[in-house]
């Protein structure tokens, strides 16, 4: 993170902190009022009645990114007073600013987590499982179950088992 103070010509991006659990909200709030602004997110799987779900979460809980520009820089106030915003991240009294460099990063990096991770796996190809319990076994892989598991086929006592097998574990 950088710390000097930004301005139009160096094109970093503010980090604001907002209320809790209102990343989307100050998001939402700051594009309609014309402001370019970043909320890195990333698949989170959780589990509700005995199911799996998975929804984006943010990366930096209560963090978000918001691009200097003449706007912003003419707007503080209305930035600050954003519904959902609590407040810009300063250090030592001087607005912590990123730089787009950094920005592009976290936007490559989360685009990664964000599903290209499932396509990686071909239906029918073989896999050794790497850790746990099967550890050695040789699988076939068949579907994906979720982000982070896949469905594979195994061979137990001269049996086919389908399996669901963390994705990690698979080498």
């Amino acid at each position: 993170m950088d710390q000097r103070q930004g301005s139009a010509k160096d094109a970093g991006w503010w980090v604001l902190q907002t209320k809790p659990l209102s990343e989307k909200r100050a998001q939402a709030n700051l594009v309609a009022q014309g402001y370019g602004v970043f909320l890195p997110e990333y698949p989170r799987e959780f589990i509700r009645g005995r199911k799996r779900h998975v929804r984006s979460a943010p990366l930096f809980p209560r963090y978000l990114f918001i691009q200097v520009d003449d706007h912003a820089q003419r707007s503080q106030h209305s930035i600050r007073h954003t519904r959902g915003v609590s407040m810009r991240l300063m250090v030592a009294g001087v607005p912590a600013v990123v730089t787009h460099a950094m920005i592009l990063a976290l936007q490559t990096r989360v685009a990664e987590l964000s599903g290209t991770a499932a396509s990686a796996f071909t239906v029918g190809a073989a896999y050794r499982i790497a850790s746990g319990p099967l550890q050695g076994v040789d699988a076939l892989f068949q579907e994906a179950c979720d982000e982070t598991r896949a469905w594979m086929l195994v061979t137990l006592l001269g049996r086919e088992t389908r399996v669901a097998i963390a994705k990690a574990l698979l080498s």
